[in-house]
């Protein structure tokens, strides 16, 4: 490596050489041959950081006879006498402070050399800085005193050294914290016993989370938590400043060992926090934690309690195939009957994950195979769209109606063809579904597999007698050709809406592959293509086609055309100024957002004034053209079709997270109408906020879909009347 070429870290040889702990003589070529002994790597690393780190006395003072500045400072905003202090090189720190170096020289980052002995355990060197005038409480602007830092890596020597030289306990770092809760969190008892004898309050609260109790229970540090509680410690309704308990934390971290002592020693029905209970009956229900449902229940806690949704400890259990607790709570005399607000019953919920050995046993206690949830749904229908074979059987052995129809007049035998299900469709037309059957819509099994490019199932369906309607066109090998003697819809002319391919230029970088959604041009018009892949299935190009040529609105985005070259893709207008984010994150145009929105809303009442639901609304499903104007992409289907996804859905704007999603969806309901306009309402806080709807919380997705569903809605920005 040449003397001045940077490493892939940033680093030239002298750093590396250090790095490696080269000797002396290879340090001095290289320095004789160039290598400046004062550069940083880009990292910020100098090369008495590296020096001082190694704990290499001789080549620290080698480097500062050539002339490296004693208190340069580095990454971290850390000089070499801390980093000597973090690793104990006690005869380096004296050689350094004899040629000046700083002791309390916090450097603008509040780093200082004693936190950094403190932090690293090392009481002769914190000692030795205390007695050359180190200031043992002292903090900066962004750093703990050296108290705080001891008691987060757990050296009790330094802690109960510190203070008994003065560090005072309760003091609290720049975040609000205090000595006692860094231990605690860390689950360090014997500094946690130390600090409350030598003073430290036990109920001291933490800005964020808490008392000293709510961290260690967070991380379920099980002895931590015990003898905070035997000294005094709140642990029944003493919420941090949300409210939330020691309880709630240990439950949501699932810290069972943690819950089962709160609950066991320190918990009972008379003055629990009910939601704190009840939340630790659903808790234990969905992990399959019978035995944290059985201490519950000894408590005289209702098993059958039902929560805002409707829900029971024996839907949760059965949606997560928790077989203990199911049987457990089926014992207690649970209600196998009992429906959501949804119309969801645990019978049903065991069948949309799949759980064929809990429907078995709710089966078995008594639960229907015909019940239905609010859009008409029964557990056969979501046993067929997920082919779970085993499911339908024992569906269709205890009762249930093969060609029973939904809200829609889909049968179990529609959602299996629509979602390409060939073995699946086979069995139900055995077990005497009905083939040709319509939906509302007037759509076979037939009509809804060729939309879905399902040629397999398609081609099942044809052999097997199903009625072809007039004009539907098919797929073969990939294709789309229309059935021999039908013609194509009357109504489009396939012609009029091609493009000349060489009048298409794509902006691809060479060797990527894989790549669907295309930017480009078309005669100088800036356009976005979505290219079909074969092996996909994809809903059928001619029926996309016809779907969105009869689309004219300002704010709907437009189709140009389509192109045949090699596989079909449509061509579209790019909305050169982004997505409504990337839009508004220009402060100029934030003036603008109401108006923005109010466009958006003018597009998505025209599709639903055209029985087509959007389905993936959010920010970035709303782009901004050339003129200013808001207009709609990756719009999705029918009304009355839960699977009718857009041929144009583009991965980069369907939302990664649950933020933006109804209730019900959630529950696996159709996309309607209602969840376009409860994810139109979600748009618009993401576009003033200017992060997703719910930010960040605790818990991620998991607790997002928790708070939707229990009815809940994100705080409201400021500028939302």
């Amino acid at each position: 490596m040449l003397p001045h070429r940077r490493d892939f870290f940033g680093g030239k040889a002298l750093h590396v050489a250090l790095w490696w702990g080269r000797p002396l003589f290879v340090l001095q070529w290289l320095v004789d041959d160039g290598a400046p002994v004062n550069e940083k790597d880009s990292r910020g690393r100098t090369t008495m950081y590296f020096a001082a780190r190694g704990g290499r006395l001789s080549v620290v003072q080698w480097l500062v006879d050539d002339g490296a500045q004693v208190d340069a400072i580095g990454w971290e905003g850390g000089t070499a006498l801390h980093w000597a202090a973090e690793g104990g090189h006690l005869s380096m720190m004296q050689w350094l402070v004899d040629m000046g170096a700083q002791l309390d020289d916090g450097t603008g980052f509040g780093i200082t050399a004693l936190r950094r002995a403190a932090g690293g355990g090392h009481l002769s060197v914190v000692r030795w800085l205390v007695d050359k005038g180190a200031r043992v409480d002292q903090e900066g602007e962004r750093g703990a005193p050296a108290l705080h830092c001891a008691a987060k890596r757990g050296h009790l020597s330094v802690v109960q050294w510190l203070v008994d030289k003065g560090a005072r306990v309760d003091v609290k770092d720049g975040a609000g914290d205090t000595a006692l809760h860094c231990a605690a969190t860390e689950g360090h008892l014997s500094v946690v016993q130390c600090l409350v004898e030598k003073g430290a309050e036990v109920d001291a609260m933490y800005w964020i989370h808490g008392t000293a109790l709510h961290c260690a229970a967070k991380r379920g540090h099980l002895s931590v938590v015990q003898w905070l509680a035997d000294k005094g410690a709140r642990v029944d309704n003493a919420g941090d400043d949300q409210g939330n308990t020691a309880l709630h934390y240990a439950l949501i971290n699932r810290e069972w060992n943690t819950v089962k002592f709160l609950l066991s020693s320190h918990y009972n029905s008379s003055h629990a926090q009910q939601t704190d209970v009840f939340a630790a009956l659903f808790a234990a229900a969905k992990t399959d934690r019978d035995d944290v449902i059985q201490l519950l229940h000894d408590y005289g806690v209702d098993l059958q309690y039902t929560n805002a949704q409707g829900r029971t400890a024996l839907h949760e259990a059965a949606a997560c195939g928790a077989t203990n607790c199911v049987n457990l709570l089926l014992d207690r005399a649970a209600d196998v009957h009992r429906a959501d607000h949804l119309g969801t019953t645990p019978a049903i919920e065991a069948v949309r994950g799949g759980h064929v050995d809990v429907l078995l046993r709710l089966l078995g206690a008594g639960a229907s195979a015909s019940d239905c949830n609010r859009v008409g749904r029964s557990a056969l229908h979501y046993a067929a769209e997920s082919a779970y074979a085993d499911a339908m059987d024992m569906l269709l052995t205890n009762g249930a109606d093969v060609n029973c129809c939904d809200k829609r007049g889909w049968t179990p035998l529609h959602c299996a063809a629509a979602a390409g299900h060939e073995r699946i469709v086979i069995f139900l037309i055995k077990k005497g579904g009905e083939m040709n059957a319509e939906t509302i819509a007037g759509k076979t099994a037939l009509v809804l597999a060729v939309e879905r490019g399902h040629a397999d199932v398609m081609k099942f369906l044809m052999n097997y007698g199903a009625s072809i309607s007039e004009g539907l066109p098919v797929i073969v090998d990939g294709d789309t050709q229309f059935v021999s003697g039908a013609t194509p819809n009357p109504n489009l002319n396939e012609a009029d809406w091609l493009i000349d391919p060489s009048d298409v230029q794509l902006n691809i970088e060479p060797g990527l592959t894989g790549i669907k959604i295309v930017e480009g041009t078309w005669l100088g018009t800036p356009i976005e293509v979505k290219k079909r892949i074969k092996c996909e299935k994809t809903k059928n190009f001619v029926e996309e086609l016809h779907r969105w040529s009869n689309l004219n609105h300002p704010h709907v985005v437009k189709l140009f055309g389509v192109c045949y070259a090699g596989e079909p893709f449509f061509v579209y207008e790019r909305a050169v100024n982004g997505s409504l984010r990337k839009y508004c994150g220009n402060p100029e145009n934030k003036p603008k957002l109401w108006d923005k929105l109010y466009e958006a809303a003018l597009g998505l009442q025209y599709l639903h004034d055209r029985n087509i639901v959007h389905g993936v609304l959010c920010c970035e499903s709303v782009v901004v053209a050339a003129n200013g104007v808001a207009k709609l992409r990756n719009f999705g289907g029918d009304a009355d079709d839960n699977a009718y996804y857009c041929y144009l859905e583009d991965s980069k704007a369907v939302p990664c997270s649950a933020d933006w999603t109804a209730p019900e969806v959630l529950s696996r309901f159709p996309l309607s109408f209602e969840s376009d306009v409860f994810a139109f309402g979600m748009c618009i806080v993401e576009a003033f906020k200017d992060i997703n709807p719910w930010g960040y919380i605790s818990g991620g997705s998991a607790a997002i879909i928790e708070a939707i569903r229990a009815g809940k809605l994100p705080a409201k920005p400021d500028e939302m009347s």
